[in-house]
């Protein structure tokens, strides 16, 4: 069985529309990665902060006893 113009017509629109469908189911997937990725890297920082400022309040009190 041939296909017709109009059946490769609507077969190349239809694939057309799926692959952008995909492309943006993508790059919504990048964003998502992105965001989790930046909220990760966010976590650690605030424990490298937190561990800064707990050394720092230790070394204060331990100069201000010393003095």
């Amino acid at each position: 069985m041939e296909l017709t113009k109009q059946d490769k017509k609507r077969i190349q629109e239809r694939v057309s529309k799926l692959s952008f469908r995909i492309a943006d189911e993508a790059n919504e997937y990048a964003r998502l990665y992105e965001k989790s990725y930046y909220e990760e890297v966010i976590k650690v920082c605030q424990a490298r902060i937190d561990a800064i400022d707990i050394y720092h309040e230790q070394t204060t009190k331990v100069a201000n006893n010393e003095t």
